[in-house]
């Protein structure tokens, strides 16, 4: 396990920008939330992707990518985050 090439950098910035997108439309109140909700949703992507590969997940993966961990754990980071309203 090591990091990630720019192209999968990208992408999991790209992936988890537009998570925390989606989950501003259908979760948040306000405008700002999305300031909440997109470091949450990078750092729970990040982390999501750091587990799978210390853990050889056999799930699929898009180049370099963890996607279902990735996701899972960048939505739970900000529901996290909804819940504990930082």
């Amino acid at each position: 396990m090591g990091f990630l090439t720019a192209p999968a950098t990208l992408l999991s910035l790209v992936l988890a920008t537009g998570l925390a997108g989606l989950f501003q439309w259908w979760q948040g109140n306000r405008t700002r939330d999305v300031f909440l909700y997109w470091p949450a949703s990078v750092v729970g992507f990040l982390a999501g992707q750091w587990l799978a590969g210390a853990l050889s997940s056999p799930l699929p993966m898009l180049g370099e990518v963890h996607l279902l961990e990735g996701i899972a754990a960048s939505v739970m980071a900000m529901f996290v985050a909804k819940w504990l309203k930082v």
